[in-house]
């Protein structure tokens, strides 16, 4: 697709919330030799970008992540590396001696973007690939190397543009990711061979694409679905009379997740959030949580009625038994367009 076409459906999708006409799945031809990493997999250490806008947000996530993973602290460009520092000196003994901080600094804090994607090779060894970021924020695209340099990780890179947060993984070869998003990143989701050769190199057997959120300006994946293991995925729902166009998306999401792993063998349980609607284009998802070892963090807004709260925290708390929910507060980080998994990029070992 040239272009001007691309911008054109790009500019479609996004001015009319017009639904994808199709959910479509592609299929590699032969089972790829690596896969890409699945997000519900425990990390060994953390990124995270201090953010005073957010300080609620952020001095929980650093007392909660230090608890039972490294840390690494980055800064945002403008914030002080003082006060950064004064921060991380006032938590107790053993959490200060899990966090380490460079002194790099950043464009902004979303390193789950423009952190390297991770794929587990076929001998177990992990492999980061360096996507194409936006040239407009040359720090944030250089991390990936800088990340290798820091961790002693190779880094290959990777000619596709493709954010951490827009695409999802079971870790078993079953892939997630929007249309729209693909559409934004001048991808054209009908060349299936440019497709295949992008779902090789990730690691994808099976990569469904799905509807986005209607108003949500990233059109990443994870405000719409996550998998909590490799049977399991969790799929926002949204009351149909409060939000009719994501109550659609978000069905169709899930009736491409169970087609898709149908056709896979590969036996998937779908479970549904309650979502609450979208509030000014914004999006207070349960969705956006991470994963660590022992704990889910999971972000919480004031601003969203108690009981769809308590219904989202109750019913993830079933569902990962093995690990605490706890809620992260978000309600100062939404504005500017993430929560809890937007903020943290985790590091996976072999």
């Amino acid at each position: 697709m040239r272009l001007w076409a691309v911008l054109y459906a790009a500019t479609y999708l996004l001015t009319s919330n017009a639904i994808p006409p199709t959910d479509r799945v592609v299929w590699t031809p032969t089972k790829p030799e690596r896969t890409l990493v699945g997000d519900w997999e425990s990390p060994s250490a953390v990124v995270l970008v201090y953010g005073d806008e957010w300080m609620d947000t952020y001095e929980l996530l650093l007392d909660q992540l230090t608890e039972v993973v490294d840390v690494t602290v980055l800064v945002e460009e403008g914030q002080s590396l003082d006060v950064v520092e004064a921060g991380i000196d006032a938590l107790d003994d053993a959490h200060r001696a899990r966090v380490w901080t460079p002194g790099h600094e950043v464009d902004s804090s979303w390193p789950r973007d423009y952190g390297p994607l991770q794929t587990r090779e076929a001998d177990g060894a992990i492999a980061w690939l360096d996507a194409l970021y936006s040239a407009e924020r040359p720090k944030d695209d250089d991390l990936p190397i800088h990340l290798a340099e820091w961790y002693g990780a190779g880094v290959e890179p990777f000619e596709f543009s493709i954010d951490g947060g827009a695409v999802a993984s079971n870790g078993a070869g079953l892939c997630v990711t929007t249309d729209e998003y693909l559409a934004l990143a001048d991808i054209d989701a009908e060349d299936e061979p440019l497709v295949q050769v992008m779902m090789d190199r990730l690691g994808c057997e099976g990569l469904v694409m799905v509807p986005a959120l209607a108003y949500e300006d990233t059109k990443h994946v994870d405000l719409v679905m996550q998998f909590l293991s490799p049977e399991l995925v969790v799929v926002a729902r949204f009351d149909p009379e409060r939000a009719p166009d994501d109550a659609v998306r978000a069905n169709r999401a899930a009736r491409a997740l169970a087609a898709a792993a149908e056709a896979m063998g590969m036996p998937l349980r779908i479970e549904r959030i309650d979502s609450p609607p979208p509030q000014a284009r914004q999006y207070p998802s349960y969705l956006n949580f991470l994963q660590v070892e022992g704990y889910l963090l999971v972000p919480s807004y004031d601003m969203v009625d108690e009981s769809i709260e308590q219904r989202a925290m109750k019913r993830l708390a079933e569902l990962v038994p093995d690990r605490t929910v706890v809620p992260i507060p978000s309600d100062d980080v939404l504005p500017h367009g993430g929560a809890v998994h937007c903020l943290t990029w985790g590091m996976m070992r072999g």
